[in-house]
């Protein structure tokens, strides 16, 4: 079988490398629009049990990028300068170019044909190959021609968030993934940062609509942007200055396809819906989908088209879970302004609360300390009242 993947990030390239491991008599071309040492962004975070998922499926990939990881076990709530450490939290994270260069190597040791620096045309790997895989992001090609050519597309819907963010790096090197609330005459603003080397962190900073308005933040030029957040952040940043890798303001989109194959193609991770960057668990889910892909492929080898419908049917139900968390918890970000006149404790708990309405005694058993300290502070609330 031939089969052309178009998106050499992450998912692209992991799909890649399960095809060759799985089903070596196939022939794999990933066509990457840019070049092999050139990303967007700068770390790669992942909640839970980072990427204990790959022991399975890639014990050798898994073991190289472990070495490399960067890990702990707190969240940290920051407001009003003050800090709140929620205990049982686990992330860890990666530069993005240090994953994407391990998927580059162990793809092309596996027999994987990689081409950088193309932009590929769907309309025509699609006739020349047998499978054809969209793993190209957001902005998906493969999606939106496909759309554009009516009732035989993906059917995808795309709604924009109505807050803004920008993705900037810095050399301050925070001890754990960090939520920095802060304020300033424009209104209301959040960091999300963490480490992803010994040396960088990633400082994505967010801010709702209102406040990109009063701050007149769209018609600001980069450098004027950049130094705008730097000063709103300059406690946090503790001296140390914010980093641009072409950095813009985006509005982030919610995608979602009635189909996620069609014919001969099939979708991977972002290119048929998005995961919402708070939850540290997009990377992650765009690989499982390459798993769950390549599982149904090598079990439906003799019929593509049954392959392709178990693999919809079965992945649709697996990340119903994390994609519901992901919607919760961006509603939670939209409205993140008319939250900060709570407690930093209140805060926090809010925030933990977001996704799944933990109940207090679900908390504890995840958060014993957390919890000790919030429920500490309630009852010297109540004494005070």
């Amino acid at each position: 079988m031939k089969i052309a993947i178009i998106g050499g990030g992450p998912a692209g390239l992991y799909a890649a490398l399960l095809i060759r491991s799985r089903c070596t008599d196939a022939q794999v071309t990933v066509f990457e629009q840019n070049r092999a040492d050139q990303t967007y962004g700068w770390g790669v975070v992942f909640s839970g049990r980072a990427l204990s998922f790959l022991e399975e499926a890639s014990p050798d990939l898994y073991q190289q990028l472990r070495a490399r990881l960067e890990t702990w076990n707190e969240l940290h709530i920051v407001h009003r300068d003050v800090t709140v450490p929620i205990d049982g939290s686990a992330f860890s994270a990666i530069a993005r170019i240090d994953l994407l260069r391990h998927l580059q190597r162990a793809a092309s040791a596996a027999g994987v044909n990689l081409v950088f620096d193309h932009r590929a045309e769907p309309d025509k790997l699609a006739a020349e190959f047998d499978l054809l895989i969209g793993a190209d992001g957001v902005g998906s090609t493969l999606r939106s021609q496909s759309d554009a050519a009516g009732a035989s597309g993906f059917k995808s819907r795309v709604e924009l968030c109505t807050n803004r963010y920008i993705w900037y790096g810095t050399t301050r090197v925070f001890d754990a993934l960090s939520l920095i609330f802060a304020r300033n005459e424009h209104g209301a603003f959040v960091a999300h940062t963490y480490r992803y080397s010994p040396s960088m962190s990633t400082f994505i900073v967010e801010c709702d609509a209102a406040t990109f308005a009063r701050a007149q933040l769209g018609e600001m030029t980069a450098a004027d942007s950049q130094g705008h957040c730097a000063e709103v952040f300059a406690t946090a940043l503790a001296g140390h200055e914010l980093q641009s890798n072409q950095s813009r303001w985006l509005q982030f989109p919610l995608i979602n396809c009635e189909q996620w194959t069609q014919g001969n193609t099939v979708l991977l991770g972002d290119a048929c819906r998005t995961v919402h960057f708070s939850i540290g668990s997009g990377t992650r889910s765009a690989m499982e989908d390459a798993i769950a892909l390549v599982a149904s492929l090598d079990t439906h080898r003799s019929d593509l088209g049954t392959a392709l419908e178990h693999y919809e049917r079965t992945r649709r139900a697996s990340a119903s879970r994390i994609d519901s968390l992901a919607q919760r918890s961006l509603e939670w970000y939209e409205q993140f302004a008319t939250k900060l006149d709570q407690t930093p404790i209140q805060l926090a708990m809010d925030y933990m609360r977001r996704g799944a309405r933990l109940d207090v005694e679900r908390l504890r058993a995840h958060a014993p300390n957390f919890i000790a300290a919030y429920q500490r502070e309630c009852a010297e609330l109540a004494a005070r009242s």
